[in-house]
């Protein structure tokens, strides 16, 4: 039943401006079919009068009753593209019976050219070779209305290359319409896909910025989060260390406001405040050099030996980080005196040295100092985040430190809290304490950083733990992970 309402009915929509131009078409043919009859029935075509009579051609004007009957092959036309095979078969019929029934006038085979043409353009190419099959055939055996053999011949002819013409061009307009579609719909897929790489370069550019603000506070935090908490401690018994670690906290957050000031401000359009300096290199060695200075350390700067011309942009700006960043330890951590900064350029490439007279990060002024192992401290009460990699070293080097404990040490920690948890926490926890991040860990066993965050969030729940540093100090304390231990 479907496939008979397809065969009758073209499914395709109709805007008031489709039926416009099919009636256009309808009145074309028609008015076309009464120029041909006027001009076949007249002696413009073939003056010779006896050239007429022999090939059976009258000399009057045609009656009403043939102008009816080329409207029976003509007016159907008008719905030719909603019902194209019920027209076709209309006008092929009627052109067909009626061609002969008029002495001395032949009908225009326009109506059939144009129904063949729209079955051909609408309903694909095995359709047209039946619609094509069907309307020659006709033409070749259905009666000719001409006397003599001759003019039949020319006159099939005539008709069977303008159907065959119509079918080709119905089908070659399809064809230039499904090409222009499909230039159309890749040109708009072309246009999506590059909306899609845009913003997923845009994503990857937040992604990163986020990443970098993330950087800036997590290390300017953790520091003023443990430099409060120590100056907390120190408040009572030392108020001079306390104030020492208050103003070292204050500093490092000053800091860390400018960064993100900074970074800020070439994000924000049209601010001409912006910052648009270049990425610094080792040209600037000299401003770390006054830094130090600033802060009471005596510098000698030798770059003398370096080639800034041979060495790669992003290795003198990254020589140049490395630099900052161990000048501002040297000022924070290290309490030198004095410091020596060389740069050089070797056979195997650039090299940088950076060298004080500090005490070193691993240093303790007592028991209860304010040095790393109370950064450890302030770490496994909770108050502050550090990088898994660092904070792995930092409780190292504090369970080291101290005496051993027993099973239950820690709250919950010791190994009998462990039996709580399954085989695939337990190695999740080993791998945090180890200093893996989650996408390490989800590469590690194979699975993904979602479900390694959904096993941590368990296992803090089974152990009492606030966060991951809490996490570690019970994986070292109930002796799940040993110091120093890799594998």
């Amino acid at each position: 039943m479907a496939g008979m309402e397809n065969f009758l009915v073209n499914n395709r929509p109709m805007a008031p401006k489709d039926w416009a131009v099919d009636v256009a078409v309808m009145l074309a043919a028609f008015l076309f079919g009464c120029g041909q009859l006027m001009l076949t029935a007249s002696s413009i075509v073939i003056p010779d009068l006896e050239l007429r009579q022999y090939l059976g051609i009258v000399n009057v004007v045609p009656d009403t009753s043939v102008f009816v009957a080329l409207a029976l092959t003509t007016l159907p036309l008008a719905a030719r593209r909603r019902f194209p095979w019920p027209v076709f078969l209309f006008v092929l019929i009627t052109f067909l019976g009626l061609q002969g029934a008029f002495r001395g006038f032949s009908l225009t085979v326009v109506g059939p050219v144009v129904a063949l043409y729209t079955i051909a353009c609408e309903r694909g190419r095995t359709e047209a070779a039946v619609a094509v099959a069907l309307a020659v055939a006709g033409v070749l055996f259905a009666d000719a209305p001409s006397r003599t053999a001759s003019l039949a011949f020319f006159t099939r002819f005539q008709n069977v290359a303008l159907l065959a013409a119509a079918a080709l061009a119905g089908y070659a307009y399809r064809t230039h319409r499904a090409y222009v579609a499909e230039t159309e719909r890749r040109a708009l897929e072309a246009e999506r896909s590059r909306e899609e790489e845009a913003a997923r370069r845009v994503e990857e550019e937040r992604v990163r910025i986020a990443r970098e603000v993330h950087d800036i506070t997590a290390h300017s935090l953790s520091a003023v989060s443990i430099q409060a908490a120590a100056a907390e401690r120190l408040v009572d018994r030392d108020p001079a260390a306390a104030k020492k670690a208050i103003a070292t906290a204050r500093t490092t957050a000053k800091d860390a406001l400018e960064e993100i000031r900074g970074m800020i401000g070439v994000l924000r359009a049209g601010d001409p405040a912006a910052e648009t300096e270049p990425t610094a290199g080792t040209e600037r060695l000299d401003d770390l050099a006054a830094y130090l200075r600033r802060a009471g350390v005596d510098v000698a700067l030798d770059a003398g030996g370096y080639d800034r011309a041979a060495v790669p942009a992003f290795v003198d700006v990254a020589l140049y980080g490395i630099a900052r960043e161990a000048a501002t330890n040297i000022v924070r951590h290290a309490g030198a005196r004095s410091a020596t900064m060389r740069l050089f350029t070797g056979p195997s490439g650039a090299c940088l040295t950076v060298e004080d007279d500090g005490r070193g990060a691993a240093a303790e002024t007592d028991g209860h100092g304010h040095g790393i192992a109370a950064a450890v401290r302030v770490v496994a009460a909770g108050d502050a985040l550090i990088q898994p990699s660092v904070m792995r070293r930092l409780v190292e080097t504090f369970v080291r430190t101290r005496p051993a404990v027993g099973a239950g040490a820690a709250g919950g920690g010791g190994a009998g809290a462990f039996s709580a948890l399954t085989e695939r926490e337990r190695e999740i926890l080993v791998l945090v304490a180890r200093g893996m991040t989650n996408d390490e860990i989800g590469a590690e066993l194979f699975i993904s950083p979602a479900t390694v965050k959904t096993h941590l969030a368990r296992v803090m729940a089974k152990l009492g733990a606030h966060d991951r540093a809490q996490l570690v100090v019970r994986a070292y304390e109930g002796g799940l992970v040993r110091p120093g231990a890799r594998g």
